[in-house]
This record gives structure tokens, C-alpha cells and sequence, in this order.
């Protein structure tokens, strides 16, 4: 794709037509990054106070990162956009706390498509997302970022040692090996132990099928789509 402003705002218009927000606001968001500076908007359609939203949210979370020379630009962005249209600031805030949930759903519902997840944290990940957008402090910070580290170790790798200290135990166990077999079978115990905690700190029941590779790529993109600068941070 071109790596000019005004081609993200026509797709990020696209997107709004069409009511898919989360990625008319990423690229909208890319677009402001680029040097796009909106000005004027209609504040009865939803897509166009999304601009809002998309500026508003960068304010927000960037504020919480001490980012305040990001915080100064898209204050004024902001401000430009709140002049020319007669939106208030309030409202823009009021439509942000309104909406903001349902972007994150739909964020996390598309990146998470085809990934075998449990559906409890499927909704884990979406409330502590939306909590951390709606409000940036230390505590909503660190529930994501527990969960970023839970699901960035390579707990597919852990699950094949598991697996594989499974079918040693019978292996053994047919040779008579009683050693070799309760040495494995205490492997394969703490093994589910661990895997046990980390699926009760992601909301998940511990005999779910999980694709952790795919569940940490997703939730991944989704921290960048938020804020390139989380992940830094993490």
C-alpha cells in the first residue's frame, strides 16, 4: 500500500461506509501518523465521530505512557477537529466511554477468527482491553500485561514436552521401568500444574483445547494496532 496519508483516509472512509469502525479507526490513526491533519466533520455520523474517537484514545492511552509530546499533537489535532465541526470536547469523550467497548469486541473478534480459543477468554481478553482503553491507569496496565506475558512464553513447545512425557509414562511403564516412568509422570504433573495457573489467570477451563501460538500472535497485533509503544513496555 502507498505510504502516503490520504490513502489510508479513503480506505479508513471505506471501512466507515461499510460500519466495520475498528478498521476505518486503525486507519485513520495510521493516516494521522503520516501527517494527516482532519479538520471539519459531520458529528451525527458515527464513522466521522470515530476521527474523534481515533484522536481521543490516542490522547488517553499515550497520557498513561508519558508520552506527552504524542499527547500535545493529537490534543491539537483534536481541538482543530472540535473547532471546525462545533463537537465539544464532552461529547467527544461521551462517545468514546459509549463505543469504545464494542470497537475492542470487534478488534478482538477479528483477529481471533479461526483461532481455537475458549470463549471465557475470548471475554477475558476483550473486558481487561476495554478496561485498560476506557481507563489507563497502573492496575488496568498490569492486568494486560500479565496476560501478554502469560501467552508471549512458547507454551506451545511446554505443551509438546508435556505431551510427549505422556506417552513416555505408557512407554515406561510397558518395560517396567518404574523409575524412568514416575521421573516422566512428575513431569507431565508439574507440567499441567503450570498450565493449570496460567489457564486459570486467562479465564480458561484447564481440559480447553488452546492454540497458544495462534493466541499469542493475535493478542500481539492487537496490543500494536492499540499502541506501538505498549508492547515496549510490556
Amino acid at each position: 500500500m502507498p505510504d502516503f496519508p490520504n490513502v489510508y483516509v479513503v480506505r479508513g472512509n471505506a471501512y466507515s461506509v461499510k460500519g466495520v469502525y475498528h478498521k476505518a479507526v486503525a486507519d485513520w490513526r495510521t493516516s494521522f501518523e503520516k501527517g494527516f491533519v482532519p479538520s471539519g466533520l459531520d458529528k451525527s455520523n458515527q464513522g466521522y465521530m470515530w476521527v474523534c474517537g481515533a484522536l481521543y484514545m490516542e490522547i488517553a492511552v499515550n497520557r498513561f505512557l508519558g508520552k506527552s509530546d504524542v499527547v500535545t499533537k493529537y490534543d491539537s489535532w483534536l481541538n482543530t477537529v472540535c473547532n471546525n465541526s462545533g463537537v465539544t470536547r464532552a461529547e467527544v469523550e461521551k462517545f468514546y466511554r459509549d463505543n469504545v467497548r464494542a470497537l475492542i469486541v470487534a478488534v478482538v473478534d477479528g483477529e481471533f477468527t479461526g483461532i481455537t480459543i475458549p470463549a471465557s477468554t475470548v471475554s477475558y481478553v476483550k473486558d481487561s482491553l476495554a478496561n485498560f482503553c476506557l481507563t489507563p491507569n497502573q492496575n488496568n496496565f498490569n492486568i494486560i500485561k500479565n496476560t501478554y506475558q502469560l501467552i508471549n512464553r512458547d507454551l506451545a513447545f511446554a505443551q509438546r514436552i508435556v505431551d510427549a512425557n505422556v506417552r513416555d509414562v505408557e512407554v515406561f511403564e510397558s518395560l517396567g521401568y518404574k523409575e524412568a516412568a514416575e521421573a516422566a509422570r512428575r513431569i507431565v504433573r508439574d507440567g499441567q500444574n503450570d498450565f493449570n495457573e496460567i489457564r486459570r489467570q486467562l479465564n480458561a477451563p484447564n481440559d480447553a483445547p488452546i492454540d497458544w501460538r495462534g493466541l499469542r500472535s493475535a493478542y500481539i497485533k492487537i496490543l500494536n494496532d492499540l499502541n506501538t509503544e505498549l508492547i515496549r513496555r510490556m
